[in-house]
């Protein structure tokens, strides 16, 4: 009884001290009752994340019951807010998960093992794009020579240096190439460009040995999106037939979304500039072209006094404006930024129709939820990340200033107006670069420092001139002469391409950053969530996880050696940080293991003896590389195997090793091979953590091979199908030296 009456106080006594805290939390959460809605969307998403954070592929009934289970509680919970709304939280995030796996469900579809060819393929174009040398086709409806329908990918993407017949969007071609499978990440952590291929259903890449040619077609039904890509394409035509092959490359990114061919040294200057944004059709575009159609209709109808006296030109105009946006985001491609533009952009239209106003944050969160459901795996991609960063942060920063923007421009002339437009897309600039500073970081390792400077000349060029031009071309491409507003839209490329390559070559202007830890980027993500969701005091909090995240860059250690999947390239760490590659040549790989590490270049590798750390020593059959203590071994030649292995803690071999190695750690062929490229660090006590490219990736549905290939035992014209593999009649060889076979860029920043 005692301690009963002990443990009553003491439970009291914890309650009247922790009241003032709790009523102040009731009272803060009261006060953001209207902001409570918001947190759906980022329950959703935080579902999606979970789902794909996960090791191993969960059970596919897993996010339904909790679903149901979660709906089911905050039900018979609802006179109880706390549990009831805990219920709800669940539940958003359950449907975010049961979104995610419903998805990836519908994207499996066959992919190669192993590399193919040389083999025959034919199938029909559904994306075309130009390349600087030669172009690029995604086929569907694949026939592969020898391979069975079972295995055959639903899509493939082939380069092809030249090509026989003239070739369109929906036509039937034929080629001989060598293909493989979609790249997995080429480094623990890296970017997974075999999953994005899975949820774009394409099981190869490859390149052509051989003419592209028309095949013999067949009834083929009429699709909407051959229609769209036959347009595009037609666009493009226009474009070169129109302007200078690098401003023409610009110009197809702004009016088809194709950037396949802008050359390398503009798109680093614009990336450089802080103007990446401008080549991906995002927000600014749309608003843009349907801010531009919705003025010029209204003021053209207001021309009309019999018009604008008995009609509602204010609605009419915002329909043309939808339509204009509608046209153009399908022209341009259904990209996350056009999505999430054009769902709010026909919002803020349905309210100039229906005489509402727009509630901009809760438009914001519904666009997510809505993009979120349709495409999951957006969420992991820049794209989203990015778009949506800056737009909610330019929509709290709205709501914030508001009312004081509009009284001063009420109270100011011309003078003060254009002051205030120039002061408004610097204070957007700010926003938006403070948003969208660590996804850009996290994805590119790079922030650029002159990006204010960049915008403020760049941002009114396009609304004053490239967009009015675009749309003008649009039109006057109908009646086949849309040179003179091409030729204007180039005036402004080539205006805003002399910014970029100005800012870009101001001293420190893209500053180069070490990777950003997932942990990290987690962080910062939901600190700027909390910063601009809340509107009470409490949302400043945001800042100290926003700047918790960034600091997770500085207090988390890179690797001090990577190994690629064949193990035939490996980077170590020097003294000073920086990274030396023993083959430092222009490879896409070793650019991706530069750029994680905040380099724009290579370190000397010692091609003999030692490097000035001491740390490497090499020699003609291989190297030893000591850090704190250990001693790792990369093996050339096989004769070396039993000196190294007496020496070295860790044993790293392009060839099989088996059991002649007494090393406590051997990487050799067999295991480069199931786990693709490795990572190598060494803590201050000398213990040793290694990662591979197939622990991080867990086994997920794009890490494995498709249940139509497992099952499969076919042959092949270029060998035999067994298990998850098919080995090729040849192997494949290296690609001509002026089309490098290349994973896909990474997306331009929107």
């Amino acid at each position: 009884m005692t301690l009963l009456a002990v443990a009553a106080a003491i439970f009291e006594r914890a309650r009247t001290l922790t009241a003032p805290p709790r009523h102040w939390l009731m009272a803060t959460l009261a006060a953001e009752a209207a902001r409570w809605s918001l947190w759906l969307a980022v329950g959703f998403g935080a579902g999606i994340a979970v789902y794909f954070a996960l090791p191993r592929e969960p059970p596919p009934w897993l996010g339904a019951t909790i679903a149901v289970a979660a709906v089911g509680t905050a039900t018979l919970a609802r006179r109880q807010l706390a549990l009831a709304a805990s219920g709800i939280a669940l539940a958003s995030a359950a449907l975010g998960f049961t979104a995610a796996q419903a998805h990836t469900a519908l994207a499996d579809a066959p992919r190669l093992g192993r590399p193919l060819g040389p083999v025959a393929i034919e199938g029909r174009i559904v994306e075309l794009s130009t390349l600087e040398v030669g172009v690029s086709l995604v086929l569907d409806r694949v026939r592969i020579g020898g391979l069975a329908a079972a295995v055959t990918p639903a899509r493939v993407r082939i380069v092809a240096k030249t090509r026989r017949d003239p070739v369109a969007v929906g036509d039937r071609v034929e080629t001989r190439a060598m293909l493989r499978p979609p790249s997995p990440p080429l480094f623990p952590g890296g970017f997974d460009f075999a999953r994005k291929a899975y949820f774009d259903r394409i099981g190869a890449n490859g390149y052509a040995i051989a003419p592209i040619r028309r095949a013999a077609a067949g009834a083929e039904p009429a699709r909407i999106d051959i229609f769209l890509n036959r347009l595009r394409q037609r666009i493009n035509e226009a474009i070169d037939a129109a302007l200078p092959p690098g401003v023409a490359a610009i110009a197809k990114a702004l009016m088809t979304g194709d950037r396949a061919a802008i050359p390398e040294s503009d798109v680093a200057a614009m990336r450089d500039s802080g103007l990446a944004h401008l080549l991906a059709i995002s927000g600014i575009n749309v608003s843009f072209m349907a801010g531009i159609v919705f003025f010029i209709v209204r003021a053209g109808l207001a021309l009309v006094p019999s018009l604008a006296l008995r009609y509602p030109i204010k609605k009419i105009a915002a329909a043309a404006g939808f339509l204009a946006a509608a046209a153009y985001v399908a022209i341009t491609g259904l990209t996350v930024p056009t999505q999430r533009a054009f769902l709010m952009m026909s919002a803020v239209f349905l309210a100039i129709v229906v005489e509402r106003s727009v509630l901009s944050m809760r438009l914001a969160a519904w666009a997510a939820i809505a993009v979120l459901a349709v495409s999951p795996i957006a969420l992991m991609g820049p794209s989203f990340q990015l778009s949506f960063a800056a737009v909610v942060a330019l929509i709290a920063a709205y709501e914030r200033w508001r009312e004081s923007w509009g009284v001063a421009r009420q109270r100011r002339g011309w003078f003060g107006r254009a002051f205030l437009y120039v002061a408004g897309v610097a204070a957007t600039t700010l926003v938006a670069g403070f948003a969208t500073a660590p996804f850009a970081i996290y994805h590119f390792n790079r922030f650029a420092a002159y990006g204010l400077a960049a915008n403020l000349l760049a941002i009114p060029l396009t609304g004053a001139v490239m967009m009015p031009a675009i749309a003008a071309a649009y039109v006057l491409l109908v009646f086949g002469f849309a040179d003179p507003a091409l030729a204007v839209l180039g005036w402004g490329i080539e205006a805003m391409l002399w910014v970029a390559r100005t800012v870009a070559a101001w001293p420190g202007a893209a500053l180069l950053v070490p990777a950003m830890p997932s942990a990290g980027l987690a962080g910062a993500a939901l600190g700027l969530i909390w910063l601009c969701l809340w509107q009470q005091p409490w949302r400043w909090a945001g800042l100290g996880a926003v700047a918790g995240g960034l600091l997770a860059i500085g207090i988390t250690p890179g690797p001090d050696l990577l190994v690629d999947a064949e193990g035939t390239v490996v980077a170590v760490r020097n003294a000073e940080g920086a990274l030396l590659v023993s083959e430092p040549r222009e490879r896409w790989m070793t650019q991706l293991w530069l750029r994680a590490n905040a380099q724009s270049a290579a370190a000397p590798w010692p091609a003999a003896g030692e490097s000035a750390d001491r740390r490497l020593r090499c020699d003609a059959q291989g190297c030893l590389y000591r850090v704190r203590g250990r001693t790792i071994a990369w093996l050339r030649d096989p004769r070396a195997l039993a000196e190294d292995c007496r020496a070295a803690d860790v044993v790293i071999a392009a060839f099989f090793v088996g059991r002649r190695c007494g090393a406590a750690t051997v990487i050799d062929r067999r295991t480069l091979a199931a786990g693709g490229g490795h990572a190598i660090r060494v803590e201050r006590d000398g213990t040793i953590r290694i990662d591979s490219v197939a622990a991080a990736r867990g086994a997920r549905p794009w890490a494995v091979a498709s249940r139509a290939l497992r099952e499969d035992r076919s042959t092949t014209a270029g060998g035999r199908c067994e298990g998850n593999a098919c080995t090729p009649r040849s192997s494949l060889s290296s690609p001509p030296a002026a089309m490098p076979l290349a994973p896909p860029a990474l997306p331009a920043v929107p």
